[in-house]
């Protein structure tokens, strides 16, 4: 509706600027006297605007084939499921937000979060009636917050400043259906993987309890485990890991082992969040396991594999 354009093809005779201007009624000087103008939408209700640029000014062979192909882009944008792309993008710009560093605080920006400090959140519903991603956008409206989640096998996950991780945990304790809500510890926007991660955990926690929402820091297998310890006890646990910070591609290993363990072993979940093939997955979780000395196939190793990574962090 500002005038940007979405997309252009077979735009060799067409000069973009001009077809702005025209669309949008701006005074300038157009340089393609040839342009068509076709709305997009019956009647007032104009959704958009087909520029064209046939190749002489009375082709009416060209004039009828646009006002064809304006009348079912008008169709697309009347039957698309608008959710469904916001979704698409969302999700893909939520990766560049868990891949930290730089960017993702630049994106953040851009998409109008200026916090540098948020909270990891996992929404999750009890039933399948309850449509988990309209309620929390409904939410993140009348609390005035941006909408930087994404939603993956009915858990909804995104990040949110701290006081309004507050307003979210009050609405899901007092809503009707049982909802169950985790909230990591708060992170800095270049390194949220950690938060996000804490906060599928304690989702998971709350349903295997049966409690409305979790934090993070209150799970008993955790937070009971590392606050027990010394200094010097924590320092060993965590230099269960030395030997993958002293391996080459050091980084990809320890990210790997973080993700595998952050979906409990979900081998093809942890493959589409890492982005890699699941041979290559399996590949890594073996070098990994020899690495270490540890079977992240058994419970006991998984935990303590975890656990060496929460000490590292702390």
């Amino acid at each position: 509706r500002h005038g940007e354009v979405i997309t252009t093809a077979g735009a060799g005779s067409l000069h973009i600027d001009d077809a702005i201007a025209v669309a949008v009624g701006r005074p300038v000087r157009v340089r393609h006297r040839a342009l068509q103008v076709h709305p997009v939408g019956p009647g007032q209700d104009i959704s958009a605007q087909l520029v064209t640029a046939p190749r002489n000014d009375s082709s009416g062979r060209g004039r009828e084939l646009s006002s064809q192909a304006a009348a079912l882009l008008d169709l697309l944008m009347r039957t698309r499921d608008s959710s469904q792309l916001e979704r698409l993008g969302r999700s893909m710009m939520f990766e560049t937000v868990r891949e930290g560093g730089e960017e993702a605080t630049r994106l953040l920006r851009r998409w109008g979060v200026h916090e540098r400090v948020l909270v990891g959140f996992a929404l999750a519903s009890r039933t399948s009636g309850v449509d988990v991603e309209h309620l929390l956008g409904l939410w993140l409206d009348e609390l005035g917050a941006e909408h930087v989640f994404t939603s993956q096998r009915g858990i909804v996950q995104g990040v949110v400043r701290e006081d309004h991780a507050d307003q979210i945990a009050h609405r899901a304790r007092a809503f009707a259906s049982t909802l169950y809500l985790g909230l990591g510890r708060p992170a800095g926007t270049d390194a949220l993987a950690r938060s996000i991660d804490e906060a599928r955990h304690a989702c998971e926690a709350a349903r295997t309890g049966g409690e409305r929402v979790v934090r993070y820091e209150a799970i008993t297998t955790v937070s009971f485990v590392l606050g027990a310890l010394d200094s010097d006890q924590t320092g060993r646990l965590a230099r269960l890991l030395d030997p993958l910070r002293a391996a080459e591609r050091s980084a990809e290993l320890l990210d790997t082992l973080r993700v595998f363990l952050a979906t409990n072993g979900a081998w093809s979940e942890s493959a589409a969040r890492l982005r890699i093939h699941r041979q290559t997955l399996t590949t890594r979780i073996r070098r990994i396991e020899d690495l270490i000395g540890l079977s992240l196939s058994d419970p006991d190793d998984r935990v303590a594999a975890w656990l060496a990574l929460r000490a590292s962090d702390d």
